[in-house]
Order: structure tokens, then sequence, then C-alpha cells
């Protein structure tokens, strides 16, 4: 079931001194809670702005001024999920409309990419190309941003549920067999064996010269080397159920959707960098951007701004 929300411009935005939201410790702090719409599921920075997934709409919040500048949000599809900036476009899919979906971030004009029998549900940008990942049948998809055309296509692990793009490679994240998968950015074709993570992989992301894995399962992050395929190092006790991070500010960031927590990793010790911060309720996604941390948290119809 599907609802359509409108939002006034200039969309609320509460302040933590007057809705609470600081720790009250040292470290990082929220410093703003934007209204999105209902129930966001994904966010990414980039093209001025931060863009947000909410119930199949897609919505766009002004840095400058902790506002949503959408007064009629552009729909993505039936089953949104997975949004990326680059390469003059803003993506996002449409896993039960089986498309990717490229939006003009000016316009807001949509081109819809069809992924026959496919349901996608991540996408990631980088290198001149565009991944996405279908977690059935299990396969991942490269297009050409030039000519919005899939180029090719490979078979992946066991249920490939995330997908980021760095070293030259596309890396995709498999939940139900604990692997992550390496593929050639430019050819498609995959480079070496799967590479044992932790349990239910549920997050991937390249930064600090690194593959950056959340395990769900195991309530670690794994640390991959992308010039040798191997990890270097797990870093345990980073929160419950970690299902997404983001690489910026000069830390990893680690977002925990069990105990709606934010952790934050120093990529030079491989250390948790002091305590967790509540951020919200059924968080659901971190990007970095703008000299902020942005927190997606679905319960709560909004978007933590967190100042690293």
């Amino acid at each position: 079931m599907r609802f359509r929300v409108v939002f006034a411009v200039g969309s609320c935005v509460a302040l933590v001194g007057a809705c609470g939201g600081g720790n009250g410790q040292s470290g990082p702090k929220v410093t703003a809670r934007i209204r999105v719409g209902q129930a966001p599921t994904d966010l990414a920075a980039g093209n001025g702005g931060i863009w947000v997934l909410n119930a199949g709409f897609l919505q766009r919040i002004d840095p400058r001024r902790n506002v949503t500048t959408e007064g009629q949000p552009p729909e993505v599809g039936d089953g949104g999920l997975g949004l990326a900036v680059g390469e003059g476009a803003v993506w996002s899919t449409a896993a039960l409309d089986e498309v990717l979906v490229r939006i003009d971030p000016r316009t807001l004009r949509r081109k819809r990419i069809r992924l026959a029998h496919a349901t996608p549900s991540d996408v990631a940008v980088g290198a001149g190309t565009v991944w996405t990942v279908s977690s059935a049948p299990g396969f991942a998809a490269r297009v050409d941003p030039r000519t919005n055309r899939v180029t090719t296509t490979a078979t992946v692990g066991d249920n490939p549920v995330a997908v980021a793009i760095g070293g030259g490679s596309a890396w995709v994240a498999n939940l139900d067999d604990g692997t992550v998968s390496r593929l050639d950015v430019r050819s498609g074709r995959r480079l070496g064996r799967p590479i044992p993570v932790g349990a239910k992989p549920a997050g991937i992301t390249f930064g600090s010269g690194s593959v950056w894995v959340a395990n769900s399962g195991a309530g670690s992050v794994s640390r991959i080397d992308p010039a040798t395929g191997r990890v270097t190092a797990t870093i345990r006790g980073v929160g419950h159920a970690p299902a997404d991070l983001a690489v910026g500010l000069g830390y990893v960031w680690v977002l925990n959707s069990a105990d709606d927590t934010l952790v934050r990793i120093d990529p030079g010790t491989n250390k948790l960098a002091g305590p967790p911060l509540r951020v919200g309720t059924g968080v659901s996604d971190v990007a970095t951007g703008f000299g902020s941390v942005w927190v997606a948290s679905s319960g709560d119809n909004d978007v933590a701004r967190i100042a690293p």
C-alpha cells in the first residue's frame, strides 16, 4: 500500500535545544531534526543537497537551512530502495516495478531503466559507471550513464543487498552467505572468490582506502584491503544489528538498526571512538556531507543532522 505525501516548502525543523537529541557528552551531537515525510529509508549527499527517499517519493534537504525544498516530491516507484548521487543524476530503484530510476536533480524528470525479472534493491555510482544489485535472481548489473542501458550483468552471492564502488571494483554484500563479491567495475568480470566476512552483511561502503562491511548478524564491521581482497580487520562490538555505514569527516560511521545508535570507527586504529549516540527511532540509513553526518529515522519520519 502506498501513500502520497505532499509537503509544504520549508518544512519544519526542530533544533535539539527544543526537542532533545544531544547525548550530554563530548563528541557527535544531534543539532537538528528535519521532518521529511513518511518512513524515510535512504539518504545520499550531492548536487547541492541531501536527498531522501521516503514511501517511494524523493525529497531534497537544503543543508544551508535544514529544510526540505520540494513542495511536490517526485515519485520514484513501487518498492523504492537505495539512493546514490553521481554522473549528473540522482539514482534509485523501484524493486516492485523492476526498474532503476534516473532523476535529473534540477528538473526532477525521471528516466526508468528496466531490469527484466529483477528486484533491484541498491545502487552505487562511481568510476563513470552505475551498478545495481537484485536479490532475485541474485545478480549485479552495470549501467552506462551515457546511454542509460544495461551493459553487463554478473552472478554474485546469495541475496545481494548492497553495493559500493571503489578501488577499480564494484563490491557486493551478499546477505545470506556472509560474503562480499568483487567485480571489475568496467567489464563486470568476477575477480577472485567471494570474500568471507561476518554473518548477514547488510551494508557496504568504500573510503579511507578500504572497503567497509556492516555485518548485521555478527554486530561487527569488516575492513577489506582492495589491493588484496582480504579482510584486514574485524571491529567487534559496534552495536546491535549494524545495517549501514558511511565514511567521512575522519571516521567510519556505523548505524545500528536494533538499538537505534550511531558509532564511529577511527580508521587509523580500527577501534571505536567514543560511546554510541542514540539518534532516532527505526534508524534506516546514514550519509556524510556538508560537514555533517545525516541519519534517516523511519519511526520518527525525520532526518537527524549530527555535528561530528
